[in-house]
């Protein structure tokens, strides 16, 4: 029998983000350090995490990066579904009020699939593709933000046999309302999708409720000051 309240509900989470030295341009060919990993907090309802997701940030960007390793199967990615396909689905809330119960303006729905498979990736041959981000809706939401142009949000991934690094990005200028300096705040959440391992999400599941659409629900990212940290390009 599940648990009527989950022990992830129980918490406001707040992590740091730590910005890196790249420019905008070079932005989807950087590796993340671990100062930059993520803490997964699915792991208090009993979630095991598949994959390793990392976040940074610039003046002119937010940066993600995911890692799945250990895969058996081919991924799953269709142009039709890029919400059901495999990749990273990041959730924004540029101004972080944990009062309101459905999206505003300030709160964007990202989307980065994997690129639908043109030829399975053979053992031993590696290779990178760049993907198409694209921007939904929120259910339900009172206000939706400014559309974003596709050339401001970027996207690759290195497929390897066993699994693949997604890296994407968004332009800070083409988020509504964000205020892109060391010391700011934004509402966030992520799901990996993976039609082998499942759904990673950041905290609480669908299961016990629409996470995604309530914005209320979500966790803090502090963009904090402190770097020390160069670009490393991907060799």
């Amino acid at each position: 029998m599940s648990r009527l309240i989950p022990a992830s509900a129980l918490f406001r989470f707040r992590v740091r983000c730590r910005p890196i030295d790249v420019s905008w341009e070079k932005v989807v060919s950087v590796e993340l350090s671990e100062v930059h990993r993520l803490p997964f907090f699915g792991e208090l309802q009993g979630a095991t995490a598949f994959a390793d997701v990392r976040m940074a940030w610039t003046e002119e960007a937010l940066i993600w990066q995911v890692e799945v390793a250990g895969k058996q199967q081919e991924y799953w990615s269709r142009s039709t579904h890029p919400d059901a396909s495999d990749g990273l689905q990041v959730f924004l809330d540029t101004r972080d009020v944990k009062q309101v119960q459905r999206g505003t303006q300030f709160c964007h729905r990202l989307v980065f699939p994997l690129p639908p498979p043109r030829q399975r990736v053979r053992k031993g041959i590696s290779g990178s593709r760049e993907i198409e981000p694209i921007q939904l809706d929120l259910e339900g939401a009172r206000g939706q933000p400014a559309r974003i142009a596709p050339s401001d949000m970027l996207g690759i991934a290195s497929l390897r046999p066993d699994g693949y690094r997604l890296t994407a990005a968004v332009r800070a200028t083409a988020l509504t309302g964000l205020d892109q300096t060391a010391g700011a705040r934004l509402g966030f959440f992520y799901i990996v999708r993976d039609r082998e391992f499942g759904a990673q999400y950041w905290s609480l599941s669908d299961e016990y409720t629409r996470l995604a659409d309530a914005p209320s629900l979500w966790g803090t990212v502090d963009l904090v000051p402190e770097s020390g940290e160069r670009a490393h390009p991907r060799r």
